[in-house]
């Protein structure tokens, strides 16, 4: 079974006015893990966000990931230095192309982009 964490940022879906929120109601982690478990039902699919404790990747979490989907695109900068240096030695990390500058892609072991 594969171990999935789906990560997002969660910015965009609290501002006053953007779409994301209306689109979006579950923030844009949700909307993925559902399609994720809706593919394969064998996959455990789990969510954290920028607001969480350690951002929702503690070290215990991360143990228990084989792959963390990331999402992010306006608050790179606020993703803490602990979180970075703890990814080097996690899971692989499938991130959109533009995600490749964010902190935490950049010292991780890429499996794809979405």
């Amino acid at each position: 079974m594969t171990r999935v964490v789906v990560w997002n940022e969660f910015v965009h879906e609290h501002e006053a006015g953007h779409p994301a929120g209306k689109i979006y109601p579950t923030g844009i982690h949700g909307a993925i893990a559902e399609g994720l478990k809706a593919y394969d039902g064998a996959m455990t699919v789990k969510t954290a966000t920028l607001q969480e404790p350690e951002h929702g990747l503690s070290e215990a979490v991360l143990a228990e990931t084989d792959v963390l989907v990331w999402w992010g695109h306006a608050a790179h900068e606020k993703v803490d230095d602990a979180v970075v240096v703890r990814r080097e030695d996690e899971p692989g990390v499938a991130a959109r192309p533009e995600d490749a500058a964010d902190r935490p892609s950049r010292s991780a072991p890429r499996v794809g982009a979405v």
